[in-house]
């Protein structure tokens, strides 16, 4: 008898997830209702399949602090429904709609007469909070939240681990990272806030983990699972692929590469339905899974141009012909999209070029706000600057490194292509959010970092446990 593999908790609980959002998207498009157990079957699929290997227990003095730090926000997620906009209406009644109908039929999904301000937004936080509330109720349900905490906590701590980071700063990590302010307050962002930035985070979190330990199944998972989380996880996922192979990490880049074009070629002809629900689609839905599927794949081939030109010159002619492909299928139902018009203002070269140096003094503001970010990228910064006065120090931590560095890219050319009229509430209340994704990102890359440059990050003596350094 073959023994399955073990698995740590993290790639579980994300293969559960790829299993449920694969299978419900699934029945979605074919119009189907989702079965209330379907969650469950999912979650008994992914035991059934691998091994569950559990982390470690924390030092009682962390697992005492991270229990009373997401007190408060669990019991608001749970007794009090979303505060501000987006978590009401682009989460909440999207959830609230799955929850009743189980499917797509209800009106505020199939009436284009209905006024739905996030009819098309992705599924897979309301699906999840769907799933759950027939078993524990829509307040119940919102407990989710503190698990994608928990998820995230968990993953830079594994990254950590893998690398070789000593136990003392890995538990100092995670509890800086379990103590941001913006997470545990009462703001926009904050785990029971309702939005989806928390569930992103996680998932970046654990793609960092497979970029940095060139761990295939963390990197795959991941990548399948942002473009179904929120509008900007198709965004996530490229970058990610990109970044495996700039720094090397083939075996996590084709997977990477897999796992976002199947969530693509789900996603894209789901979400052009909810957009124009009982319109004839402007573009074939074969040929929008087509697309989906070869924009990944086109990604892979650029990074391979950009890290081996002399040895392989037919990625340009691959990645040109798939990029042309995709983008010759999915213009026309892309042109219309938030995406198509910024992407059109960006080539018509209408920029906020004025606003340049509003958009920078905004987000250098954000990540010095201490009372939203404590110390997470002021400190990161100050540790990659301290690194790269050493010879070599930056090596490990430099795919983590080229993953924000590309990954924040697409958050300035959206800023830059936003309109006069947005570009306000952007700043204000979108920005933060957006930051807010990459905090895993930076406390996994600021954790190395000080490791490697020996740095003790509490040097006041505490119990320790036997094998601990």
């Amino acid at each position: 008898m073959t023994q399955r593999p073990a698995v740590d908790l993290v790639p579980a609980a994300l293969l559960a997830m790829v299993l449920f959002a694969a299978v419900a998207h699934g029945l979605l498009l074919a119009g189907l209702t989702l079965p209330s157990w379907l969650l469950g079957a999912s979650v008994a699929g992914a035991l059934a399949v691998v091994r569950l290997r559990l982390p470690a227990p924390p030092p009682a003095w962390l697992a005492v602090l991270i229990g009373v730090a997401l007190l408060a926000p669990l019991v608001g997620a749970v007794a009090t429904p979303p505060r501000s906009w987006d978590g009401f209406t682009a989460w909440e009644l999207t959830a609230r709609f799955l929850a009743e109908a189980r499917g797509l039929d209800h009106p505020y999904f199939a009436d284009a007469g209905v006024y739905a301000y996030a009819r098309a937004y992705p599924l897979l936080q309301p699906l999840l909070l769907a799933q759950l509330t027939p078993w524990v109720g829509a307040g119940g349900a919102r407990a989710i939240f503190a698990c994608f905490y928990l998820g995230l906590l968990l993953s830079v701590a594994a990254g950590l681990a893998g690398t070789g980071v000593a136990a003392r700063m890995r538990h100092c990590v995670v509890a800086a990272l379990g103590l941001t302010p913006l997470l545990l307050g009462p703001a926009h962002g904050s785990i029971d806030s309702g939005f989806a930035d928390l569930l992103v985070g996680f998932l970046l979190a654990a793609a960092a983990v497979g970029i940095v330990r060139d761990a295939p199944s963390w990197a795959g998972l991941a990548a399948f699972l942002l473009p179904l989380a929120k509008n900007e996880g198709a965004v996530h996922a490229l970058v990610l692929v990109l970044a495996c192979g700039l720094t090397g990490r083939w075996r996590a880049a084709r997977w990477a590469s897999v796992g976002a074009a199947v969530a693509l070629a789900l996603w894209l002809p789901l979400r052009s339905r909810l957009a124009s629900p009982g319109a004839a689609p402007s573009v074939a839905p074969a040929l929008l899974v087509g697309a989906g599927a070869l924009v990944p794949f086109a990604v892979l081939a650029v990074a391979g141009l950009l890290r081996r030109a002399r040895h392989a010159p037919w990625w340009l002619g691959g990645g040109a012909l798939a990029l042309g492909a995709a983008a010759a299928i999915a213009w026309p139902w892309v042109s219309g999209s938030d995406a198509g018009v910024a992407l059109g203002r960006g080539l018509r070269f209408e920029l906020s070029v004025a606003d340049v140096a509003g958009i920078g003094g905004t987000l250098l503001a954000q990540l010095v706000f201490v009372r939203k970010f404590g110390l997470a990228f002021a400190l990161g910064v100050a540790v990659v600057i301290m690194a790269a006065t050493r010879r070599g120090a930056l090596a490990e931590a430099r795919p983590l490194l080229v993953l924000a560095g590309v990954g924040l890219l697409p958050l300035m050319a959206l800023l830059l292509t936003r309109s006069p009229a947005m570009l306000p509430l952007f700043l204000d209340e979108g920005t933060p959010r957006y930051l807010s994704q990459w905090l895993g990102v930076t406390w996994l890359t600021t954790g190395l970092l000080m490791h490697r440059l020996g740095v003790d990050p509490w040097p006041l003596p505490w119990p320790r446990r036997p094998g601990g350094r």
